[in-house]
C-alpha cells in the first residue's frame, strides 16, 4: 500500500500498475480537447446534472481532463468520490450524500460546492485499470432512471476509446518517424478501433441526433452541434483508416448503376455549403449543361472522392473561394469522359511537396497536421478510387496562392427511364415489417427514432433465440441483426435461419453492427447475410437498404 496515501482510503489492488497505465496514456496535465469537452457536455444535459467531470486518479490527487460547472482543475485524492468509483466495474451512484457516512463529513459536502449527489462510471482500459471516472455531480439529492445510467456507461466508454485512439495514434506517429510501419502494426490498429469506438460511437451520434430534433434552448443547440461535430470527425477519421485497409486489400468492390451525376453533384455542394460559409469562404459550383443527366457507374465511391478533395480544400483555406467544376472533356456514342477540378485559395502546397501528397499517412507539412488535424489518407483514397474506376488525378499548388486539383473519370452513359426505374424500384408503399434484434437499450431507441415513419413496424429482440421465436409467431420482410448478444449471438442466429425448413429461411437479413472487419462480414455472408452495415449507421442509408432489399421480395 502506497504511504503516500491515508491507509483508512480505498486504494486498488493493482494501485502501482494502474499508476503505470496512467502514465503511458500521457494525458495528466494536457489542454482540453474539444472530444473530451463534448462528452461532458453531453453526460451533464442527458443525466440533467449542472457538473460532469472526466476526472483520472493520480498518485495524490484527481484532475479533471475535461469539466462542466467545476472551475478547480484538480482536488486531493483524499478528498475524492471517484476513488471510491474506482474500486468496481459498475456505475457507482450516491443518491444523498448527506445520508452516506462515508461521504457526509467530506468538505465537499459540508462546505462549497455542497455536492449532495455522485455518480461515477469508471474508465476501464482495455487491460483493466481503472484510470478515473465519468462522473457527475449535483447540488441537491438525484437518482437516475435506466436509461440515463445506460447512457453515462456509454460515455464513460468512449471516453476510453478516446484514449486507446489517442495512444494508438502517438504510436503510428512515433512508427512512421522511424520508417518503421508494417501491415501488422496497422491491422493491429484497425482491429482495436473497429468495435470498440463503432459501439459507444453509435451511441453517442444517435442520442446527439435524437436530441438535436427535440424542442432545445439556444445554448444546448450549440453544445449538441460541437457534440455532434466532435462525433462526425472521430467517425470520419475511422472510416478513413478502414477504407484505406479495404483499398489495400482489394476488397473494394465498386457499383455500376444509373444515377443522377447532377443531382449527386448538388448534394455534395449543398453538404459543403454550411462549412464553407461557416469560415466566410465562397463556394462557386458550376455544371456544363451538355452532361447526360444519367451515367452508369459507382456514385457512392463517386461522392467519397468529391467530398475528400472539397474537405481538403474548405480545411486549408482562410479566405477567397472555393470553385467546384464539372466539364465535359471528351464523348463518343457509348460513353462520356468528364473533368472534375477543385480549385482554392488555401494556403498552397510547396513544388517538392507535391509528388507526396497523395501518399498515405501524409500531409504537405507537419505543422498543418498539428493546425488542422487529418489522418492524411483523404487524398490517398481519392487517388486510390479513381484509378479503380480506370481514372486519372493530378493537382497543382503555389503556396499562399492557392491548390488546383483535377480527375478525368469516364462513364457508360444511361438513359433517364434506367435512373428512373431504379429509383422508383427502391420505392415501395407497403408496410415493412422490421424485427429487429438488438440487446443495447440505447440502439433500440435510435433505431425506434430512425424507422419511425409509418411504413415501418418494429419487433425487438434482444438475442437470437429471440429471433427464432418471433420469426415462429408472424411474419416478418427484414430482419436487422446484431452480432454480439447475450444467449445465442447474431452469427449462430443467421446461420439457424438459413438452415431452416421454415418459410421464413429466406428472408432479408442486415448485420448491423460495429464488428466490421473484412474478415468478419466474409463470415456473415457466408452464413447467410445479405448485407452487413456498420456502427455507427447513416440513418437514411439504413433506410435506403431496407427499402432496396425489401422492394427484391
Amino acid at each position: 500500500m502506497n504511504n503516500d496515501i491515508k491507509n483508512e482510503l480505498p486504494i486498488p489492488e493493482n494501485e502501482q500498475e494502474r499508476l503505470e497505465a496512467l502514465n503511458i496514456y500521457s494525458i495528466l496535465d494536457t489542454l482540453p480537447e474539444e472530444e473530451y469537452d463534448a462528452i461532458t457536455k453531453l453526460a451533464s444535459y442527458i443525466c440533467q446534472v449542472p457538473i460532469a467531470l472526466i476526472s483520472l486518479i493520480d498518485r495524490n490527487r484527481q484532475w479533471f481532463k475535461s469539466r462542466v460547472g467545476m472551475e478547480v482543475p484538480e482536488s486531493p485524492r483524499s478528498i475524492s468520490f471517484c476513488q471510491y468509483a474506482i474500486m468496481g466495474s459498475d456505475i457507482l451512484e450516491i443518491p444523498d450524500l448527506q445520508q452516506d457516512k462515508r461521504f457526509a463529513t467530506n468538505p465537499s459536502v459540508t462546505t462549497y460546492p455542497h455536492i449532495r449527489f455522485y455518480a461515477g462510471a469508471p474508465l476501464i482500459t482495455p487491460d483493466g485499470y481503472a484510470l478515473g471516472t465519468l462522473c457527475i455531480l449535483d447540488t441537491k439529492p438525484h437518482t437516475l432512471h435506466a436509461e440515463q445510467r445506460n447512457a453515462l456507461q456509454t460515455l464513460a466508454k468512449s471516453v476510453v476509446t478516446q484514449l486507446v485512439l489517442r495512444e494508438q495514434k502517438k504510436k503510428l506517429e512515433e512508427e512512421k518517424e522511424k520508417a518503421l510501419q508494417s501491415a501488422r502494426v496497422k491491422e493491429q490498429f484497425l482491429a482495436n478501433m473497429s468495435h470498440e469506438i463503432r459501439t459507444p460511437l453509435n451511441g453517442i451520434m444517435g442520442l446527439t441526433n435524437l436530441l438535436l430534433a427535440s424542442q432545445l434552448s439556444g445554448e444546448q443547440h450549440t453544445f449538441l452541434t460541437y457534440i455532434k461535430s466532435s462525433a462526425d470527425n472521430l467517425l470520419g477519421i475511422v472510416n478513413d483508416i478502414l477504407d484505406y485497409s479495404k483499398i489495400e486489400s482489394g476488397s473494394m468492390a465498386l457499383q455500376a448503376v444509373p444515377f443522377s451525376l447532377q443531382q449527386l453533384f448538388k448534394r455534395v455542394i449543398e453538404l459543403f455549403s454550411a462549412k464553407a460559409d461557416q469560415k466566410g469562404l465562397q463556394l462557386i459550383a458550376s455544371y456544363a449543361d451538355e452532361i447526360p443527366d444519367t451515367l452508369i457507374g459507382d456514385p457512392v465511391r463517386l461522392q467519397q472522392v468529391l467530398s475528400n478533395i472539397i474537405d481538403n480544400a474548405v480545411k486549408f483555406t482562410e479566405s477567397g473561394k472555393i470553385t467546384v467544376s464539372v466539364d465535359k472533356h471528351s464523348q463518343d456514342e457509348q460513353q462520356i469522359t468528364l473533368l472534375f477540378t477543385v480549385q482554392d485559395t488555401g494556403i498552397g502546397i510547396a513544388e517538392d511537396k507535391v509528388k507526396d501528397i497523395f501518399e498515405s499517412f501524409t500531409q504537405a507539412d507537419n505543422k498543418n497536421n498539428r493546425r488542422y488535424g487529418g489522418t492524411g489518407l483523404g487524398l490517398a483514397i481519392a487517388k486510390r478510387l479513381v484509378e479503380a474506376q480506370g481514372g486519372k488525378i493530378w493537382l497543382s499548388s503555389q503556396p499562399g496562392k492557392g491548390t488546383n486539383c483535377q480527375l478525368l473519370l469516364s462513364f457508360p452513359m444511361g438513359t433517364h427511364s434506367e435512373h428512373r426505374a431504379t429509383s422508383q424500384s427502391q420505392q415501395t408503399e407497403k408496410i415493412i415489417r422490421v424485427l429487429v434484434a438488438e440487446d443495447n437499450e440505447v440502439n433500440q431507441l435510435i433505431i425506434g427514432k430512425v424507422l419511425r415513419d409509418g411504413k415501418f413496424r418494429l419487433t425487438f429482440a434482444t438475442n437470437g433465440g429471440q429471433v427464432l421465436e418471433q420469426l415462429s409467431q408472424q411474419a416478418f420482410d427484414i430482419i436487422l441483426m446484431d452480432i454480439q448478444m447475450p444467449g445465442m449471438d447474431g452469427f449462430e442466429a443467421i446461420k439457424r435461419i438459413r438452415n431452416s425448413t421454415e418459410a421464413y429461411h429466406s428472408i432479408p437479413i442486415v448485420a448491423l453492427t460495429a464488428h466490421v472487419q473484412k474478415e468478419e462480414i466474409q463470415e456473415y455472408i457466408v452464413a447467410g447475410a445479405n448485407d452487413c452495415l456498420p456502427k455507427p449507421f447513416q440513418p437514411d442509408v439504413l433506410i435506403s437498404r431496407i427499402e432496396q432489399l425489401t422492394s427484391q421480395q
